[in-house]
């Protein structure tokens, strides 16, 4: 949203500055813009009308502040990024070797996953917000 302020506060001063400028190229000696033509008089047409400055300085003010915002928070992520914290490591999901037939997963964090398919339990995950999977076996399931 600030990228969209600044690029939209360029924009501004860089119209308001052409108006109070009014550059021979775009405007009559009286005032008044000139039209869009090429290969006409000069004196009442131009290859740079206002509208097209207009188009052409929204993009380019758009373009110039989103490098420099880039440019200035980029090298800012740059140097906070060796603070940050590592993640937390993720817990891995063995089969439940207590009971052989049951299909309930249990979390140990020091053994591999056992080749098989897992499936999310969307009831036990619900209760308590922690992932709960069953194991489903070696061989993919029949659906």
């Amino acid at each position: 949203m600030r990228r969209l302020i600044v690029a939209g506060l360029l924009y501004l001063t860089g119209i308001a500055v052409i108006l109070l400028i009014k550059p021979q190229y775009m405007f009559q000696r009286d005032g008044h813009w000139k039209e869009f033509g090429i290969g006409r008089d000069p004196e009442k047409f131009t290859n740079v009308p206002f509208w097209l400055f207009a188009i052409v300085w929204a993009i380019l003010s758009y373009v110039l502040v989103s490098i420099m915002d880039d440019a200035f928070y980029g090298h800012l992520q740059s140097q906070t990024r060796e603070y940050e914290p590592a993640p937390a490591p993720v817990p891995v999901m063995t089969p439940n070797r207590n009971n052989r037939n049951s299909r309930n997963a249990r979390v140990n964090s020091q053994q591999e996953l056992v080749p098989g398919y897992y499936m999310l339990n969307e009831g036990a995950t619900g209760r308590n917000g922690v992932p709960r999977y069953v194991y489903l076996g070696p061989e993919e399931p029949e659906l």
